[in-house]
């Protein structure tokens, strides 16, 4: 019974009950979430969901190769446990609210990893993610940029000195034994050297290394050094559509300098033992193998018109 109130005149207002029943309040239906199985591969996961919203699937293909393998790993690594915290939390993955993408982050924050890694987690949600109600997404809510900040204020990286291991102690171990003379030099310590003086005196990164190949006119020895470019099916980190990063050339040290010994600092007479070292190994045409223990010593026959001194 509701009651209505009816004021008297001159006397104080009394409640007169009538026979409707108050409305009761209107509750939202409960809509359970959604059970997501963890995603093979996020690109899948995107590719889908282009069809879905009526892309045709040529255009989708080629949609999902705007993230580099490297990319396409780390995302489907950071969605596996995205996908089991949600459903240990009853979260829909694919249509959490901005609050519980939230309460994901801070977990990850209070585990202690760095806000650059937070970020990556982000970043791969954001490739699954449906958006949220304002129109905002993963990536461009005001809240979560918000959060994203606090926690970069609490922990700010941690900046260190590069390298934090000391060079001159690193070339003066690899003047000596086990390392030198390269004909007496272990197939493992000859790989060791070789790859770290290339990598030091190209800088290059390691995946750009590893694409290096001996296929015909990507290894060129040259009076003045070694002209090295990558396998051509290798695309670097740095390159984009309009950069594309310079060859690698490595002067000979027996050029620039006249002191005999800095010649065990040399790269290009390195990678010419290390060449022929390897040969009756290969069964490849990749620059760097894995060293087979154990490996017998070849004979001493000429290299290019003689041996590197």
């Amino acid at each position: 019974m509701v009651p209505t109130h009816h004021r008297n005149a001159g006397g104080p207002t009394i409640q007169i009950p009538t026979g409707r029943q108050a409305p009761l309040p209107t509750e939202r239906p409960h809509n359970p979430p959604r059970h997501h199985e963890p995603p093979s591969s996020c690109v899948e996961t995107l590719r889908l969901s282009l069809q879905t919203a009526g892309f045709p699937p040529e255009v989708a293909d080629i949609a999902v190769d705007a993230r580099r393998q490297s990319t396409v790993k780390t995302y489907d690594s950071r969605l596996h446990r995205y996908y089991v915290w949600a459903g240990d939390n009853a979260a829909d993955p694919v249509e959490a609210s901005v609050d519980q993408v939230a309460a994901f982050l801070l977990e990850l924050f209070r585990e202690g990893k760095q806000i650059s890694t937070i970020r990556n987690y982000r970043s791969a949600i954001a490739a699954v993610h449906s958006g949220f109600s304002d129109g905002s997404s993963v990536g461009t809510n005001p809240v979560l940029r918000q959060v994203l900040r606090g926690m970069f204020h609490r922990r700010p990286p941690r900046r260190r000195l590069a390298p934090s291991w000391a060079l001159h102690e690193v070339l003066t171990t690899l003047a000596g034994s086990p390392y030198e003379p390269l004909h007496n030099a272990p197939l493992d310590k000859l790989t060791h050297k070789t790859l770290f003086l290339i990598a030091a005196a190209s800088a290059r990164r390691r995946s750009c290394l590893h694409a290096l190949t001996l296929q015909r006119g990507f290894t060129r020895f040259e009076p003045g050094g070694v002209r090295l470019l990558p396998d051509p099916h290798f695309l670097p980190k740095n390159q984009s559509v309009t950069f594309t990063p310079n060859e690698i050339f490595l002067p000979s040290l027996s050029q620039a300098s006249s002191i005999a010994e800095d010649k065990r600092w040399c790269p290009v007479r390195a990678l010419k033992w290390y060449i022929e070292r390897t040969k009756q190994l290969r069964t490849s045409d990749r620059l760097f193998i894995l060293p087979r223990s154990p490996t017998p010593r070849p004979q001493r026959t000429p290299f290019h018109g003689g041996w590197p001194t």
